[in-house]
């Protein structure tokens, strides 16, 4: 009787010739086989294979495969006869055998696996790294006021900004900020206004007139009254045997 030849086997005796190992699999370079072996993932086998071969980069295959398949969006394999590995959050593979995961460039995201293109951070919210895989709000006193942005602009004094805001608000009449970054203005204290939005610094009211809390304009002080320093929160009744006959005094 005559041995198998390499790429061909026989289970039990044969009558006629041995029989062919088929696509995906293989006998190895041994003769006298009595059964084929199977692929291993990311290798492929024509009919009569003594071994397998890897598939190319970008391209695997599964067990006992004839062929190679690509790898398809989201994934990618930079190893011959390797799988095609999932791409990670942060990283993207928009087109078919690519060979690694591209990162999402700043001012991007990407939160899930497997996915081809990386979002824009919306207005708001920035992406200041590679491989985001979520955008961060910009904190109150700085603004994100278009998409896909790496750093929050700040609001200048006389503004403020909640989190996540697009643009900074101006402080309200009797009420501003004189620091960058503001969170929220604050009302002018008693003696000062704020005379139009976006103050920076309160004014003082001018001797003879005087202002509440928050105010944007100053009050004279009326007949009998008197305030004799700018700044003053109120106005004071002259003495008894004195008089004030004049208004903003």
């Amino acid at each position: 009787c005559a041995n198998c030849t390499a790429g061909k086997y026989a289970p039990a005796a044969q009558l006629d010739d041995c029989l062919r190992c088929g696509a995906g699999s293989h006998t190895g370079q041994q003769e006298r086989a009595e059964t084929c072996n199977s692929c291993s993932p990311g290798k492929f086998s024509l009919p009569l294979s003594v071994s397998c071969t890897n598939c190319d980069v970008g391209k695997s295959s599964g067990n006992a495969a004839p062929s190679c398949f690509n790898c398809e969006t989201g994934k990618a394999n930079p190893t011959p006869g390797a799988f095609c590995e999932t791409c990670s959050a942060g990283e993207v593979a928009p087109n078919e055998t690519m060979l690694y995961c591209l990162p999402c460039v700043p001012g991007q995201f990407q939160g899930a696996t497997g996915q081809l293109f990386c979002p824009i951070c919306e207005a708001g919210r920035i992406a200041p790294l590679f491989k985001s895989t979520a955008c961060d709000s910009c904190p109150p006193g700085r603004i994100g006021p278009v998409q896909g942005l790496t750093e929050c602009d700040i609001c200048l004094p006389g503004s403020f900004s909640p989190e996540n805001a697009v643009e900074c608000t101006l402080c309200e009449l009797g009420r501003a900020t004189p620091t960058f970054e503001s969170a929220g203005c604050k009302a002018c204290k008693p003696g000062k206004i704020a005379a139009t939005e976006g103050v920076a610094i309160c004014e003082d009211c001018p001797a003879g007139s005087f202002s509440p809390e928050g105010r944007s304009e100053c009050t004279d002080c009326s007949v009998g009254f008197f305030s004799p320093v700018d700044g003053s929160p109120s106005c004071t009744a002259c003495d008894a045997g004195r008089f004030n006959p004049n208004i903003a005094s």
